[in-house]
């Protein structure tokens, strides 16, 4: 079993929201002091970071990693992340994002708390860690009543990026923000034992999509708050028409009155993937639904029935904000095909009527 010194400095604790009943589908935002660094010439710098139970980390505004592995609580895995090239001389801040579902499924055991653990070692010596001079707060993009993915999962994604802040980036105002709340010290219960990550780091990669398939119908039709029965009720009743891409991979959206357009991608085989779409225009009316399934039955996507098959519901709801903006939500979902649908509502503004849009995914790949 690894030592907790060999990981953190003994006054390093896990910080967690300063409510302690923030736990049913929340998302916890946590920001750092500002971080000194050095101009002179280091050899490493490194990021010891664990979270209950998932975080995506970014440094001075650029995403890094997320984690941790999948452990029980007596056995909490903990990454060990290269920042070598993610801090500059002066001035750095490192931004968190914990997800926790407030209940237990098929890859995760709740513990009751949430909260994550971190310090960053430069040249082998601590300058950084969590402690209650950490910034913290709900994040307001995420919906607090958003349905399970599965019987075998936790939350799906729903969105309103209006609420988006840009909280990530070093230059920003967290001063109303409150201060992180100790919930326990490194290796103390519920995470008793912590140990360095045993499975290999996944690489990521994101790789642009070009749909081969663009269905349109009009979503008035269809009287649904559910974004995935949505989806299943739309795309069979929809009319093919014509893609219109240009050669930088951006495609032309023309939203008429409640209608809907809709693409489709074939992935080629199945990923751990995460959907990104990218906007441009926006007239922050339009709903932006984001779909995984596995197969395709004669020509036909086959969405999931949540009432016949495990309550499978792989369909993140996005609600755009207006202006240019990207699109992408925490989860990672196992897929063979990816589509997405764009909607108006019954009384759009000039502007909903014309956007440009650019698909991608993010695919995981474990190392051997």
């Amino acid at each position: 079993m690894t030592e907790v010194s060999d990981l953190f400095p003994q006054d390093a604790g896990w910080i967690g929201p300063a409510h302690p009943f923030d736990l049913h589908e929340v998302y916890l935002d946590f920001r750092s002091p500002v971080i000194l660094v050095s101009t002179t010439p280091r050899q490493r710098a490194e990021l010891h970071i664990t979270a209950d139970s998932r975080y995506r980390l970014w440094v001075n505004g650029r995403f890094v990693a997320r984690g941790p592995a999948r452990s029980w609580p007596w056995s909490q895995q903990v990454d060990a992340i290269d920042l070598s090239h993610h801090l500059v001389p002066g001035e750095n801040c490192i931004a968190v994002q914990v997800y926790q579902p407030g209940y237990s499924h098929f890859s995760y055991v709740h513990r009751a708390a949430a909260g994550v653990l971190a310090a960053l070692y430069v040249d082998g010596q601590p300058v950084a860690h969590t402690s209650n001079a950490w910034k913290v707060r709900v994040n307001a993009v995420h919906a607090p009543d958003s349905l399970r993915v599965s019987i075998y999962g936790s939350g799906v994604g729903v969105m309103n990026l209006a609420q988006e802040d840009g909280w990530q980036m070093a230059p920003y105002d967290d001063s109303g923000w409150a201060q992180a709340r100790i919930v326990a010290p490194a290796g103390g219960a519920p995470w008793s034992h912590l140990q360095r990550r045993s499975l290999p780091y996944p690489s990521e990669r994101v790789v642009p999509l070009t749909p081969f398939e663009v269905r349109e119908s009009v979503s008035s039709l269809f009287g649904t708050t559910d974004a995935h029965d949505l989806v299943r009720r739309i795309w069979p009743r929809r009319s093919r028409i014509t893609l219109q891409q240009d050669s930088a991979g951006w495609i032309a959206v023309r939203l008429a009155k409640a209608e809907a357009v809709g693409w489709l991608c074939d992935l080629g085989r199945d990923y751990t993937c995460q959907g990104i779409v990218e906007v441009r225009g926006a007239g922050g009316e339009e709903t932006l639904l984001v779909s995984y399934a596995d197969k395709l039955h004669d020509g036909e996507l086959v969405l999931s029935d949540p009432a016949t098959y495990c309550r499978v519901q792989l369909t993140d709801c996005l609600q755009l904000r207006a202006g240019d903006q990207r699109a992408e939500t925490l989860q990672c979902a196992a897929a063979g095909t990816f589509s997405s649908c764009c909607w108006a509502p019954r009384d759009p503004t000039p502007q909903c009527a014309s956007l440009q849009m650019s698909l991608s995914i993010r695919c995981q790949r474990h190392s051997r």
